[in-house]
């Protein structure tokens, strides 16, 4: 344990990050005034006047004020202080569940579902065509500028960032830099996400053309179908691709861009589809929720919502959660029984997350984000502003959702993060990877 005492207070830090604050004003009664969580092992103490200085080795150094209640207050980039040296940023987990660490001002709204890489920078687009990277403290580090808008949320793979613009472009950005790698020009408009395999990347665009290219944006195939593609893209372990069209079909391909077979539903597939080890899970605009064989496209079951269903599934070992135009979050069991249903005041557009513990988060269109327990409970809600149409990232300690208001908010939680073995988040992982693996 690392402890360091002042005249007022004492802070006293374990090898698992737990960070306690005493009152010692009355030594022989000394009091627990604060329990912070650090993403880290502490390995330094040290204080000077109003604050106390936590380094975590390579990790960085965070900044606590204790000239009221001990709060966190930032970080300390590329600077030593006490032999202490920062070298890379380090996310922190607040103490307070559902409260606004920090929110970043984009230049338009934001329609996309942000992604967080391995230090834990976000990236997120916006619909004037900027492509961002925010460090865990909510500074922007670069912004990329396309010539057209992008709802498509970004995906990370390797140093690069990928996503598709409404320019018709497909972009790879180096994420380190922000600056260009490569582009490449398809037939129309890409709306959705790309699906990033290990040998190959899919996208899909508005003129009802797939796509898959090589990491060196070379064209290895591409499949046409009648109508346009209003779904993202999705991949199997196996290499195989499955998205929906405005024409109702589900569609499998190999990984060779060959029809392995398609499902037709009575309505175009507004939401995209997800993967377990067995099936597809999607939902249409006449309100119909599917559960589809993965190796042959023959229907499961069916769940009626009776309105249409844009928001894309999440699921663990237990359940499968998704919103409607209704107002609803759905929770059903996995042979596609309602377990319970929470109603909201306004219809919810985005996937929600379930977190490792089992805490449902989602938003709403007027604005609010909720956390419920695994039995539709309230753990806690924040209204942030506008409209959320992006999907909600987890991950260790953090909540990042986009807005129509054009802020990037994060928010604390105590939680784990999302389970990367199960279709947790709103394409699969918080690198927005839209594979199963």
């Amino acid at each position: 344990k690392k402890v360091k005492v002042s005249d007022k207070y004492a802070v006293v830090s374990d090898d698992k990050g737990q960070t306690y604050f005493l009152d010692i004003s009355d030594p022989a009664n000394p009091e627990i005034i604060k329990n912070i969580t650090m993403m880290g092992k502490v390995r330094d103490i040290e204080t000077f006047g109003n604050k106390v200085y936590l380094g975590l080795g390579d990790k960085g150094i965070i900044v606590i004020d204790v000239s009221d209640k001990p709060k966190i207050v930032g970080a300390i980039p590329d600077v030593k202080s006490n032999g202490i040296t920062m070298k890379k940023r380090v996310l922190i987990s607040s103490e307070e569940p559902g409260k606004v660490i920090w929110k970043v001002k984009c230049e338009g709204e934001i329609r996309s579902t942000p992604a967080v890489d391995e230090e834990g920078n976000v990236y997120v687009t916006d619909i004037n065509g900027y492509l961002y990277a925010i460090d865990p403290f909510g500074n922007i580090k670069w912004k990329f500028k396309t010539s057209f808008l992008i709802t498509a949320s970004p995906s990370l793979k390797n140093d690069l960032v990928f996503f598709g613009g409404w320019d018709d472009y497909l972009y790879a950005v180096n994420r380190k830099r922000g600056e260009l790698a490569w582009r490449h020009r398809t037939s129309g408009d890409i709306s959705q996400v790309v699906a990033l395999h290990d040998d190959f990347i899919v996208v899909c665009n508005e003129s009802g053309y797939v796509y898959a290219l090589s990491y060196e944006a070379k064209v290895l195939w591409t499949y046409t179908v009648n109508d346009w593609i209003p779904s993202k893209p999705v991949i199997d372990e196996s290499g195989n691709v499955y998205f929906g069209d405005a024409d109702g079909y589900l569609y499998s391909l190999t990984p060779e861009g060959k029809l392995r077979w398609k499902f037709k539903s009575d309505g175009w597939i507004s939401s995209g589809p997800s993967l377990d080890a067995e099936n597809v899970y999607f939902g249409n605009v006449n309100g119909k929720f599917f559960a589809v064989k993965k190796s042959n496209g023959k229907l499961l079951w069916i769940f009626d919502v009776g309105e249409e269903i844009i928001s894309s599934p999440v699921m663990n070992e237990n359940i499968i959660a998704f919103g409607g135009k209704d107002g609803f979050l759905y929770v059903l069991n996995r042979e596609g029984k309602l377990l319970w249903k929470f109603k909201t005041p306004s219809s919810i557009n985005s996937s929600p997350a379930i977190s490792k513990e089992g805490y449902i988060y989602f938003g709403c269109s007027d604005g609010t984000l909720y956390s419920l327990t695994y039995d539709g409970k309230i753990r806690w809600k924040v209204k942030l502003g506008k409209i959320l149409s992006s999907g909600p990232i987890v991950v260790k300690g953090r909540i990042y959702v986009g807005s129509v208001d054009g802020f990037l908010y994060a928010i604390s939680d105590d939680t784990k993060g999302a389970s990367s073995e199960h279709w947790s988040l709103y394409h699969h992982d918080e690198r927005n990877s839209g594979t199963y693996e």
